[in-house]
């Protein structure tokens, strides 16, 4: 298995998630974790950096779904 990594960067106006390595089963929790955080703070713009992902599952793939739909939701609470 290959080492896996995954790190945050705010480069304005997006925060970067940059992820190395296999997400699967064994490494979702990590990547979640990361993700979640990521999308209640500022700021409010995700931009994922896959190029060194070897291997991503359904769980992995579930995740970035997951912030989007979250990320969704927050902007449309604050456009009133």
């Amino acid at each position: 298995m290959e080492a896996f990594s995954v790190s945050t960067e705010v480069r304005p106006p997006w925060k970067v998630i940059t992820v190395e390595g296999e997400v699967d089963f064994d490494t979702v929790d990590a990547f979640h974790s990361i993700v979640e955080a990521a999308v209640y703070q500022a700021p409010p713009r995700l931009l994922f950096d896959l190029t060194g992902v070897t291997f991503i599952d359904s769980h992995g793939v579930d995740v970035v779904l997951d912030a989007y739909r979250d990320l969704g939701a927050t902007a449309s609470r604050y456009a009133d």
